[in-house]
């Protein structure tokens, strides 16, 4: 009888694309930088320093927010995936090393904003 194991489990193209979104909070970040340089270059009785900008402002603040958020949730869930695969693996097999390996990379994407 033939044992089933489960293939291992690597962090794919896929799965770096939304883990480590931090080109798009870059693009994000530099739009909100540039409509903080427009307001903070504007005289503060400036009509044109219109309350739109301000709003679009904390808009993309509060969309940067969800997206950190959305990503944060998204690696515990992969890393509380990896993990329960290794307490089903042996203690001695060499797939171990490689899950944790992963948790820490996962929790490195965490710790970095």
């Amino acid at each position: 009888m033939s044992e089933h194991k489960p293939a291992p489990t690597v962090i794919d193209d896929n799965d770096r694309n939304i883990f480590d979104s931090s080109t798009d909070l870059e693009l994000l970040n530099k739009s909100m930088d540039e409509v903080a340089r427009q307001i903070g270059g504007m005289e503060l009785d400036d009509p044109t320093r219109s309350d739109l900008l301000i709003e679009e402002l904390c808009g993309l603040g509060q969309l940067r927010a969800s997206l950190e958020s959305e990503r944060n949730k998204l690696i515990n869930q992969r890393m509380g995936q990896l993990a329960h695969e290794v307490g089903t693996l042996k203690p001695d097999d060499p797939r171990r090393a490689q899950l944790v390996g992963q948790i820490l990379r996962l929790n490195d994407l965490l710790s970095t904003k």
